[in-house]
């Protein structure tokens, strides 16, 4: 026999097994497992790539955006979809007036926006999105990093920032980045940003009258 059908026979155990654990689990009956560990485990292991299972839709990346232009939003929708993401697309016009905010139960771990003209229309959802969404990641599209657009949202808290022109090909890593808790700005922003709060912050007052500590430990 050829190779490929050597192949496809390697296949026939491990497919009919999952097929069989896939009907047991939705009847809510015990899975069995365990030939994973034997001689198929290895036949599962030469599966096709479109054989592989894939997450489960409700652990995927889910994005809800807004955005004020509606080619903004389909273009922005089909990039993150084809990149594995789900999306929410959501409307907001020139006078702030927007379509409601999910429920406080959305598995969205991102809300992505697109930066308004007026900035306080943009300002004022990113606000209210982190008072509905205390857990929310909120990455922020602009046509510049201007400080004067970019702080004011650093100081409400966004954790990402991307231009219009980096859209096409940074867009699905940002927002993954963000997504798994990291920040997606540039480090030149980021340092000057740190360098304006720090400057803000009232100075560090040392403890006097503390004689068993050290100058270390009083500062």
């Amino acid at each position: 026999p050829s190779r490929s059908a050597d192949h496809s026979r390697g296949l026939e155990a491990p497919r009919t097994l999952f097929a069989k654990a896939e009907m047991d689990q939705q009847a809510g009956l015990p899975v069995d497992l365990s030939w994973r560990t034997g001689p198929c485990r290895a036949a599962e292991d030469r599966l096709p790539s479109d054989a592989v299972q894939r997450p489960s839709p409700s652990r995927a990346t889910e994005v809800c955006f807004y955005s004020y232009h509606p080619l903004v939003r389909q273009e922005v929708q089909r990039q993150l979809e084809e990149g594995g993401i789900r999306v929410r697309s959501l409307a907001i016009d020139a006078a702030g007036q927007k379509d409601p905010l999910p429920g406080s139960k959305t598995s969205s771990a991102v809300f992505l926006i697109d930066a308004h003209p007026r900035r306080s229309v943009t300002e004022a959802l990113a606000r209210e999105i982190l008072a509905k969404h205390s857990r929310a990641r909120l990455l922020v599209m602009t046509e510049d990093l201007e400080e004067s657009t970019t702080f004011p949202m650093l100081r409400i808290g966004a954790k990402g920032l991307l231009t219009y022109d980096d859209v096409g090909k940074q867009l699905v890593r940002a927002v993954r980045e963000v997504a798994s808790g990291g920040y997606w700005v540039p480090r030149s922003l980021l340092s000057q940003f740190l360098k304006t709060v720090l400057s803000a912050s009232p100075p560090v007052r040392l403890l006097e009258g503390a004689p068993d500590l050290t100058r270390r430990e009083r500062e």
